[in-house]
């Protein structure tokens, strides 16, 4: 749960630190990230003003949403699916904590 705190605020973080102004940010999770994002976005609201849009779908689903010109801020896919979509790509690839986590 910590190491996915820090992921969520570092990700998060480094997506707004070119912004003074409160943002809506849209979050697409996959499988177990779900549980996470959702628990700790309320505590990430409330500390920095910004609103989260959380969209919570299958890794493939979200593979298919991507490849299909979905736009998001921040992302959380397995690996392999980061690969996948990084190799046609769809997104640039980030890797931090054991887990590979994405933000356009």
């Amino acid at each position: 749960m910590r190491n996915t705190l820090l992921i969520l605020a570092g990700v998060i973080g480094a997506a707004l630190s070119s912004s003074a102004q409160a943002l809506e940010l849209k979050v697409l999770t996959a499988g177990a990230f779900r549980s996470s994002v959702i628990t700790l976005g309320p505590e990430y609201e409330k500390a920095s003003g910004n609103k989260l849009i959380i969209d919570n779908d299958t890794v493939g689903a979200l593979v298919k949403r991507v490849e299909a010109g979905e736009t998001f801020d921040v992302i959380f896919l397995t690996p392999e699916a980061v690969d996948l979509l990084a190799a046609k790509g769809k997104i640039a690839p980030f890797s931090g904590c054991g887990q590979k986590v994405m933000f356009n």
